[in-house]
């Protein structure tokens, strides 16, 4: 049966006009209208397109070819939407480029895209810069460049390219024409609907088509854009203040995304419109959320369609829900093996036509004519691979899938790709992955390993698929299996695959012998499904994934009547350090509790700002060394105020935490980026008060107001660009820290201190000004981002841990520097002890080097340290 939109909205016709000039109509007719805001800076019509011509132009002064594609790797700031508009403004093509793709995985989508030029930040220098192709950084702003003539977009120019998973190993990337970006946004603003001065919340990365409605759809209607940062999408809580603060019109997520925002308590907006798609909405969570909104959507499409092409308004009913009809200007089939429309309630394959469907596979020819065909009218279309079927009153529903495609969280994914990854891991003799739903309707990759000899467990499982997978590719869960189940044919019987949500006996570990331990074993065993709890077991390790925590913070609060933030479940992830937690009920004295390795005999290390990020990294330093976390929490925002901060009432804040737990003994402080210039203030106080700091860990922290006319320089730069500091109210704590750090002035330290830095680090950090004691800088392989990320993280651990151990002793009794125990193949097997020289500046004189080196310097040679006296 074929279907044409009806119920869809009226559409009006008007002349074709390409995105960027219908933006730049929007910055005439009113030039001082909202247009976009991220962390804290905001910018109107006026400001945007004003922005957009100058990226063009920079964008135009490097290309000599007439539509070429370029790649991005942009933080999520207000010059994202700017340099996107700029691409499509010159007649190019955009291709995302996520700087947490695995390098194996990005070298085959260069070689299958072929991007003229990538436009990157600094910090994403590192990822981008062993591609082959050239890099523009996005930072490096030059003398305004006149804008040359581009090529005329036309309906058929190419507007963007993203890359989804392929069924062989190797991803495959999506062309997607002008025309249909159009016809997408034209649809979508009459219905759902969306119209001039409302406002959508932005959350999507940029690699996943969802981002494109997010980021086109307000600039098309003269609408604007709240664009939030991916952590605080991924966060329930965070995710939840976002939406009380920016107060959208309308927002597009995963069903998973949704559900987790109910799962924690979200109550909703009652204006809101809600779109749900990118894998199936269940009954049970749409009836969830038409209580908290003002309507709500099912959505459907794939990539190959541009995004979306199905939509229904969902209402309160007990009824399966509907996938919807057809949106303007889209034709959908459901057809037998020979693309012949089946009958009425026929169960067949989901083919889709019209406006949306793509040029093709980019360099892909076979794989572009297998998916992309003609039906017997000529008409092109896309084969989806989908499962459906129409019902009397003409609405589809998606039943699943012909092939091992999966959906999770809306991201589309090969079983074969996955499938490939974990048969690189030496000690896996075979490997399966099937997707399960758990009692909730949460859709789960489980993997399924048959070890060559030894036992191997998740933890080493992941960390393998981590350096060849995305993290949405990872599987929640790993199952090993003593022998995999087959068919008479030998082939793998997938549905023999054991159901890691069977019902399991609730033995409940016999280490587990307080009333807590044995309340919050029972807690695990229902949620993850598993019979035997150890004390020393790791709920993530485990299989406990995002909206399992947020389930687990509910029960927990049930139970004991004690609320715990996402972030202290994944700090106290043991099952004994999360009783422990428990048992100090509401205090906020949790960061002084044990995050991993409690019976060490070193001292103890203090990180600031433990987020989930570090706690891969410090989960793999030695097991005698104790970690706890120092961080903040709303109590002692509300004590330090909502004015400007100042970076040395913050360490204080954090000093009588860290005294009240640990009022004498060694120790040591780390912390990164903003939060490791806080803890060289903590240390600098601990001196201060006679109290000693072992070490001191700086991780790509840069000392700051070190070179006062660059602080002038990128104060014009923000000035002209538009780029205002956000005022102290509208920012977020963090932004307020990171707006303090621009104030500090760090006074002289004589501890001993390590500075982490990457390798794609091109300035010397500073600290040597003020470092009066031993200064010892490790480079990291990777950037800001990178180095604490995938292959970089044993590197940075194994790093970290060195510096921590007791040092070794040469024969005339001075330290050494250590060799590296983990380090990258391009890294040099010893670190490199420089000579002692003579600073230049009268402050440094006399101060002698000493480096140890994981890789090579890309900069200037990093500042040195002063012998102590005596």
């Amino acid at each position: 049966m074929r279907c044409e939109p009806e119920t869809t909205g009226h559409v009006v016709n008007r002349a074709w006009c390409p995105l960027p000039d219908i933006v730049a109509r929007h910055a005439w007719c009113d030039p001082d209208a909202p247009a976009v805001e991220a962390r804290g800076q905001r910018r109107s019509y006026g400001e945007l397109a004003a922005r957009v011509d100058q990226l063009a132009a920079r964008l135009a002064s490097m290309l000599t070819d007439d539509h070429p594609l370029i790649g991005v790797c942009l933080a999520r700031d207000v010059d994202l939407p700017a340099w996107l508009l700029a691409v499509l403004k010159i007649g190019a093509a955009y291709l995302p480029i996520d700087p947490s793709t695995p390098p194996t995985r990005l070298a085959h989508i260069m070689e299958d895209a072929g991007p003229a030029l990538i436009v990157a930040n600094r910090c994403y220098a590192e990822v981008v810069g062993g591609l082959g192709v050239p890099v523009m950084i996005a930072e490096d702003d030059s003398e305004p460049t006149m804008m040359v003539p581009s090529p005329a977009i036309t309906p058929a120019t190419l507007a963007y390219v993203i890359f989804t998973s392929g069924s062989t190993g190797r991803p495959k990337g999506v062309e997607i024409e002008h025309s249909a970006l159009v016809a997408l946004l034209t649809t979508m603003a009459a219905s759902p609907g969306f119209r001039a001065g409302e406002k959508m919340l932005g959350l999507t990365r940029l690699s996943f088509d969802l981002s494109v409605p997010d980021l086109f759809l307000p600039f098309f209607v003269g609408g604007s854009l709240a664009l939030i940062d991916l952590e605080d999408a991924a966060d329930p809580a965070r995710l939840a203040a976002a939406f009380a603060t920016h107060r959208p019109d309308l927002a597009q997520a995963t069903p998973s995304t949704w559900r987790a925002l109910v799962e924690h308590g979200w109550s909703g907006l009652p204006d809101l419109r809600i779109l749900a798609g990118g894998e199936a909405l269940t009954r049970s969570l749409a009836d969830r959320l038409l209580l908290r909104c003002g309507e709500l959507w099912n959505i459907y499409g794939p990539t190959e369609t541009t995004v979306w092409s199905t939509a229904c308004r969902v209402t309160p009913s007990h009824d399966a829900i509907p996938i919807g009809w057809p949106m303007n200007g889209i034709a959908v089939y459901v057809t037998d093996s020979d693309l012949t429309p089946v009958p009425l309630g026929k169960v067949g394959e989901i083919v889709i036509g019209g406006s949306g469907v793509a040029r093709g596979y980019r360099n892909r020819p076979e794989l572009t004519a297998e998916r992309f065909v003609h039906m017997a009218d000529g008409s092109r279309v896309y084969r989806t691979g989908d499962l459906g079927r129409f019902d009397e009153r003409g609405a589809l529903y998606c039943l699943g899938r012909i092939d091992d495609q999966v959906k999770v969280r809306g991201f589309r994914i090969e079983l074969g790709d996955v499938e490939a990854a974990l048969s690189l891991h030496s000690d896996v003799a075979w490997s399966a992955v099937r997707l399960w739903t758990d009692p909730s309707g949460e859709a789960l990759l489980v993997g399924y390993v048959v070890p060559r000899a030894k036992w191997l467990g998740p933890r080493a499982v992941k960390a393998i698929l981590a350096d060849h997978l995305p993290a949405y590719m990872i599987p929640d869960r790993i199952v090993t299996l003593l022998s995999m189940p087959l068919t008479p044919n030998g082939k793998i019987d997938r549905a023999a695959l054991p159901d890691p949500f069977a019902a399991a006996p609730a033995a409940i570990a016999v280490e587990a012998t307080d009333a807590i331990d044995r309340q919050l074993a029972a807690i695990w065993s229902e949620l993850l499904n598993i019979g035997a709890i150890a004390a020393d077991d790791d709920f993530f390790d485990l299989g406990g994934y995002s909206l399992m925590t947020v389930r687990l913070a509910r029960r927990i609060e049930a139970a004991f009547g004690v609320r715990l933030a996402l972030i202290d479940l994944m700090r106290h992830s043991t099952l004994s350090a999360m009783a422990a937690r428990i048992a100090l009920g509401d205090q906020p004295a949790d960061r002084g509790m044990m995050l991993l390795n409690p019976e060490g005999t070193r001292p103890p290390l203090y990180w600031l700002d433990t987020g989930p990020l570090m706690r891969n990294i410090l989960r793999g330093l030695s097991a005698n060394q104790p970690v706890l976390t120092l961080n903040i929490d709303p109590l002692d925002e509300d004590a330090l105020g909502a004015g400007a901060l100042s970076i040395p009432a913050v360490a204080a804040r954090l000093k009588e935490h860290l005294v009240s737990v640990h009022p004498i003994g060694p120790l040591s402080l780390g912390g990164w980026c903003r939060w490791g210039i806080v803890a060289y203030e903590l240390a600098r106080q601990l001196e201060e008060d006679g109290r000693a700091v072992d070490l001191l860990v700086l991780l790509d922290a840069d000392r700051p107001r070190r070179r006062p006319i660059q602080k002038v320089r990128t104060g014009l730069t923000r000035l002209l660009h538009g780029k205002a500091t956000p005022p102290p109210g509208d920012a977020s704590f963090s932004q307020r820290v990171e707006q303090a750090t621009h104030r500090y002035v760090a006074a002289p330290y004589s501890g001993r201190v390590l500075s982490l830095e990457p390798t794609a680090r091109h300035n010397d950090t500073g600290w040597g000004a003020v470092v009066t004691g031993k200064l010892t800088v490790w480079t990291i392989p990777g950037d800001h981002e990178s180095m604490v990320r995938g292959s970089a993280v044993p590197i940075l651990a194994a790093a970290l841990d060195q510096a921590l151990a007791p040092p070794s002793r040469s024969p005339d009794g001075a330290s050494t520097a250590l060799v590296m125990p983990v380090r990258d193949p391009m890294v040099p097997a010893a670190p490199i002890l420089r000579s002692p020289a003579i600073r230049e500046s009268g402050i440094q004189a006399g101060m002698s080097h000493l480096v140890g080196s994981t890789g090579p310097r890309t900069g200037a040679a990093a500042a040195g340290s002063r012998r102590p006296a005596g």
